[in-house]
């Protein structure tokens, strides 16, 4: 799998999903400016156990209300998306249908429309004057 996730057509496929949506910024610019040295360093990297992440990037953002960003280096983006490609499919197999989080075609609003579903069946199980109740929790090892 490590050779997969190093090698040079991965990194660049890899590349082009981490560029998405952020083609306007200047790290960007400039890594693709020397694509092949950038991404042949960084496969050098990675195969001599030498590749280790840059800190986080941390920023605000106001809209739609105030969150704390903490962003990968361009760099470390690329990574991600090589060693996602390789280890997704071996994860989503395992998953149960029921969970949402950073999952292709899912995400909140499929879980949020899922919750409106069960409701509605218990509202015809139970009736509309029984109160029900949603446990929302994660389950830690």
């Amino acid at each position: 799998m490590f050779d997969k996730i190093s090698s040079f057509e991965m990194l660049l496929k890899s590349f082009y999903k981490a560029r998405k949506g952020k083609r306007d910024r200047i790290s960007v610019a400039e890594y693709e400016y020397f694509i092949e040295s950038n991404i042949l360093k960084l496969r050098q990297l990675l195969l001599s156990g030498e590749y280790y992440p840059q800190p986080y990037t941390n920023f605000t953002i106001f809209e739609p209300k105030t969150r704390r960003i903490s962003a990968p280096a361009f760099k470390d983006r690329i990574i991600q998306h090589s060693l996602v490609a390789q280890i997704e499919p071996i994860f989503e197999k395992k998953f149960i249908f029921d969970s949402y989080a950073c999952r292709k075609y899912k995400g909140t609003h499929f879980g949020a429309s899922r919750i409106k579903k069960f409701l509605m069946a218990a509202r015809c199980i139970y009736g509309k004057e029984r109160e029900l109740y949603v446990l929302q929790c994660d389950r830690v090892l």
